[in-house]
C-alpha cells in the first residue's frame, strides 16, 4: 500500500484526489490546503514530522513547487509534482532526487495521451519525413488568472516537443505576450523556437485574452512526407490533403500517468515524465520569459 500525502486541493488537485481514491493500492494519509475544507488540513507544518508517508503529491501553486518537492525529497519521500516542476531551480531538484534514490515525476499528463504517443511513433517510423515545422495552439478556461499563460499552459507543449524530438535542445528565437495590465501576468503568449532545421511555434492564452477560432487545443507536425494533427482525443496522419490514418484515445491520460508514478515508485524505473524532462521544460520557459522581457525593453527604448 502506497501512503501518499497531497499538498494542494484546487481544481486540478481535486481531480488528482478523485483518481487516487479509486485505487485500492493507495492510501491517502492527509490532504493539505491553506483554504481548509472537509477532510482537508489547513496547516502543513505537521506533515513534515509524519512518519507514515511514502510519497507526496505536490498540487500547490507553481511558486511553491520547488520548496515542497525539496522538503519531501529531503525526508526520503518520492514526489509527484504538477507542472511546471518549478519556476526556478529545477536542475537542483533533479540532482537531489538522484542523490536520495527517489522518484521525482512531473505532471506532464500530455505525455500519457494516446494521441501524443501515436504522433511519436509516426515520427520514429519516418512516416513524416524530415520535420520542418511544429505549431501549437492551446487555450485555457476564461476568467482572470494570476499565473502567466506561458507558465500555466506552455509546459504542455514544450513537454510534447521535448518528448517527440528526443530531448533535442530548443533555442528561443522570439517571444512576446499580451497583458490587460502593464505590470500583470500575460494572458496570451507567442513563442518561436528552433531545433536543428525544425521551427516550433507556440500560441497560448487564458484569462481575458480573446480565444481564436477553431479548436482550443491543437498541434500540427509538418514533415516533408506528411503532416500529423493532434486535436483533442484524435491524432490523424495526413498526406496529399487527406487523412490516411487516424488514432482515437481510448484511455484517460491522467489514469495512465498516475499508474506510471505508482509503478516507478515500486520498481525504481524512470517515469516517462521524469524530472530531467521537467527541468528542460522549465529552462525553455524561463528563457522565453527572459527573451520576452528583453524584446519588450528594446521596443520601449526606441
Amino acid at each position: 500500500m502506497l501512503r501518499i500525502a497531497q499538498l494542494g486541493c484546487g481544481q486540478w488537485g481535486r481531480r488528482l484526489l478523485a483518481h487516487w481514491r479509486t485505487r485500492s493500492d493507495v492510501r491517502i494519509v492527509t490532504v493539505i490546503d491553506p483554504r481548509g475544507g472537509p477532510g482537508v488540513e489547513a496547516e502543513e507544518t505537521a506533515l513534515w514530522r509524519r512518519g507514515d508517508v511514502d510519497a507526496v503529491i505536490v498540487a500547490s501553486p507553481p511558486a511553491c513547487h520547488a520548496a515542497h518537492a525539496r522538503r519531501a525529497l529531503e525526508r526520503g519521500w518520492h514526489a509527484f509534482v504538477e507542472k511546471p516542476l518549478a519556476l526556478r531551480g529545477g536542475d537542483a531538484l533533479v540532482g537531489l532526487a538522484a542523490s536520495q534514490g527517489r522518484v521525482l515525476m512531473v505532471g506532464h499528463v500530455v505525455l500519457y495521451d494516446e494521441g501524443a504517443l501515436q504522433v511519436k511513433r509516426w515520427i520514429r517510423e519516418g512516416r513524416l519525413g524530415r520535420l520542418r515545422r511544429i505549431t501549437f495552439r492551446r487555450w485555457g478556461r476564461a476568467g482572470a488568472r494570476a499565473v502567466d499563460a506561458l507558465w500555466s499552459l506552455g509546459p504542455h507543449d514544450v513537454a510534447l516537443v521535448d518528448h517527440w524530438l528526443d530531448a533535442a535542445p530548443l533555442r528561443v528565437v522570439a517571444s512576446r505576450g499580451w497583458s490587460p495590465a502593464p505590470s500583470g501576468p500575460c494572458d496570451e503568449a507567442w513563442v518561436d523556437l528552433r531545433t536543428g532545421r525544425t521551427d516550433v511555434h507556440l500560441h497560448v492564452g487564458h484569462g481575458r485574452a480573446a480565444a481564436p477560432r477553431g479548436a482550443p487545443r491543437r498541434a500540427a507536425v509538418a514533415g516533408t512526407k506528411a503532416t500529423v494533427v493532434l486535436e483533442g482525443p484524435r491524432a490523424s496522419l495526413h498526406r496529399g490533403g487527406a487523412a490516411v490514418e487516424v488514432h482515437v484515445r481510448r484511455r484517460d491520460p491522467l489514469e495512465a500517468e498516475l499508474d506510471d508514478f505508482v509503478r516507478c515508485v515500486r520498481t525504481g524505473r524512470r517515469p516517462r515524465a521524469d524530472a530531467a524532462s521537467g527541468a528542460r521544460v522549465v529552462r525553455v520557459l524561463a528563457d522565453a520569459v527572459a527573451t520576452r522581457r528583453r524584446q519588450t525593453a528594446r521596443r520601449v527604448a526606441r
